[in-house]
This record gives C-alpha cells, sequence and structure tokens, in this order.
C-alpha cells in the first residue's frame, strides 16, 4: 500500500501537481509518447479507438473513444491497510471521465476545437464529481501549426470533504513545424509547447520530435520535458532517462496500432498501446 500511495502522490506531482490526476495524463499512446495532452486537431480521424496504459503498481488507464465522444477511466486498484501483516481493511480507488468534442473551421481564425467533460472520482466510499471543459484554438501557416488551449476550465459539484477542491487548469501555448516538403518525403516534425499551471504556477517545457517514414507508413516520437530532472533521485544511474517518452505508430489497411513507453524516474516506467479503427 506504501507504495501505490508513493505513486498517487508522486504522479500529482509529475502531472500538474493537483487533485483527479485523470484530467492532465495521458489518455491515449501519442498523448504518452508525446509527453502528455499533445494536442493536434487533425492527429486522429479514426472513428473508434481503444487504449490501455499500465502504470507501476497496477494502476491502470483505460480509453475508448467512438466518434466525438470518449471514455477514459483510471482504477488505481485495489488498497491494503494491514498492520503486523494483519490485513485490517481493504478498499479500491478509481476516476471516471467522459468528454465530448466539437471542432470547427473559421474563415479568419482557423480551427476551434471545444471539450464538455463530466468527471467522477471514488476513493472507497467518499466521492467527488464535477464539469470541466477544454478550449483550444489552432492555425497554420505554411509548414507552422500553432494553437492556445485552456485546459479542465469548470467547477467541483461535490468534493471529498467540505474543503472546495478546484480543478487542476492550466494554459497551454503549442507550436510545431514540419520539415517534410513533399508527401514521398522522409517527415520531421518539431514540437515546442509551454504549459502554465494556475494553481501552483508552475511553468513547464515539453519538447517532442515525431518522424514520418512514407515508405512503411509509420511514425516515431521523441519527447521529454522540464519535469524530468524530478522525476530521478541524486545519484540514480537512470536519471538521464527519467521523463523519456518513447512511441511509434503503424498504419495498416483498416487500422492503426500505436505502441509507447515512458520513464518516470523511481516510480518505474509507464507503457501501452492504442487500437485507432
Amino acid at each position: 500500500m506504501k507504495l501505490k500511495l508513493y505513486i498517487l502522490i508522486f504522479s500529482s506531482f509529475i502531472f500538474s501537481q493537483a487533485e483527479y490526476q485523470i484530467l492532465n495524463i495521458a489518455k491515449n499512446i501519442i498523448e504518452l509518447s508525446t509527453t502528455n495532452k499533445y494536442h493536434n486537431i487533425d492527429s486522429n480521424t479514426n472513428n473508434y479507438s481503444f487504449t490501455f496504459i499500465k502504470y507501476p503498481t497496477d494502476i491502470t488507464l483505460y480509453n475508448t473513444k467512438y466518434n466525438n465522444i470518449d471514455l477514459t477511466i483510471l482504477d488505481y486498484g485495489q488498497f491494503v491497510n494491514s498492520e503486523n501483516d494483519v490485513i485490517n481493511d481493504t478498499f479500491y480507488a478509481n476516476e471516471i471521465f467522459i468528454n465530448y468534442n466539437y471542432n470547427k473551421k473559421l474563415k479568419h481564425l482557423g480551427t476551434i476545437q471545444f471539450f464538455i467533460g463530466g468527471l467522477y472520482s471514488q476513493i472507497d466510499t467518499y466521492n467527488s464529481y464535477g464539469i470541466s471543459n477544454s478550449l483550444y484554438i489552432a492555425n497554420q501557416i505554411n509548414n507552422f501549426k500553432f494553437s492556445f488551449g485552456a485546459e479542465n476550465i469548470g467547477k467541483i459539484l461535490k468534493s471529498y470533504t467540505n474543503y472546495n477542491l478546484k480543478l487542476p487548469t492550466q494554459f497551454r501555448l503549442h507550436s510545431s513545424y514540419n520539415f517534410k516538403q513533399n508527401i514521398s518525403d522522409f517527415g520531421l516534425v518539431l514540437n515546442y509547447d509551454i504549459t502554465y499551471i494556475k494553481r501552483t504556477e508552475d511553468i513547464n517545457h515539453i519538447i517532442c520530435l515525431i518522424f514520418h517514414v512514407p515508405q512503411n507508413n509509420m511514425n516515431f516520437y521523441l519527447s521529454n520535458s522540464l519535469y524530468s530532472q524530478d522525476l530521478a533521485i541524486q545519484n540514480d544511474n537512470s536519471k538521464l532517462l527519467a521523463g523519456l517518452a518513447l512511441g511509434a505508430s503503424i498504419n495498416f489497411e483498416k487500422i492503426k496500432c500505436d505502441i509507447g513507453i515512458k520513464d518516470v524516474g523511481a516510480a518505474g516506467i509507464i507503457y501501452g498501446f492504442s487500437l485507432n479503427f
């Protein structure tokens, strides 16, 4: 139980240092491989997808998407309260998030995308729920794309306690440049994000490289963020890998498969896959 509680606390620091982890963690493998919430309005044109992501100590995320609606379940598993090898109590914890997204191309502003979501969180017999919305505005000039996002704007309708918790609202500036000139050429896309977390006033910098191999219809992802140094323990041999995320996408005739892995330092490894139909 102590190790799992450590993962929960550690994840809270990694993913915006606030409650309701499901709002800011990756919900598919592209987001995991590009270090969370990589925003690209045109990134997924498939009608249906399923994602499985495994965190250390048996914490599991499931996501299913159908057209503009997606459902995410973050299962923290079973907690055992024991003393001197005697089990006093067991309980479960989980979070559920469902949202609907709508996007529209505007003549002069580019593309606007709006997410309307509902959140439910439960620890043992205690529960909490609320509304969380996000808004993005994106545009493109030749090979250069840029967007602004306001994420997790809403209200907790019922808190765990009398203390009124606030959503982990954050703002995002995203930019990307595509070095590919022709469809048949090897592609390289450089992405750079800056996020500002309102509650903690933290600023995070995220850099990501996307490699496209047209002959095999594959993409490869490599990313890291400013938080990477906070994931490692001093004198840890894996310090250079802490925070590093890798992934790949393979396009078949009717299905796209994504696989990804992320090193979270002392906490362990996150890995998973997505299937897009």
